[in-house]
């Protein structure tokens, strides 16, 4: 006898999922303002929850990100800034990437090192 059969999750609509990933790869094209636009246009929709974790979660990583580059912007002048700059964008588009997949899987990816402004 087989053991009864648990309740399947609610599936998320195929909108809510295209916003997810998009609110990570459209940093790629317009780091602060696609997940801005993507948090404002999906935090107050009940069916949206989702893709609004997604975009708050893209907006503090681009926050975090920016807030970095000028700091290794100054710290060009002291030669450090030189080595830690494309390190700092190495880094991000991995994470965008890693958080994109996980978005397109049906989870939410918290960046690691990341500012949580936007709660």
């Amino acid at each position: 006898m087989q053991p009864p059969l648990s309740p399947m999750p609610p599936r998320r609509s195929g909108s809510s999922n295209l916003f997810a990933v998009f609110a990570h790869l459209g940093c790629f094209f317009f780091p602060i303002l696609v997940p801005l636009v993507i948090y404002l246009l999906t935090k107050d929709e009940p069916g949206e929850q989702f893709a609004a974790g997604n975009a708050r979660e893209s907006l503090n990583f681009q926050i975090t990100l920016c807030i970095a580059g000028m700091v290794c912007g100054i710290l060009i002048f002291a030669v450090i800034g030189l080595v830690l700059l494309p390190l700092l964008g190495l880094y991000g588009g991995v994470c965008i990437i890693i958080a994109a997949i996980k978005a397109a899987n049906g989870q939410i990816w918290r960046y690691p090192l990341t500012l949580r402004l936007i709660k």
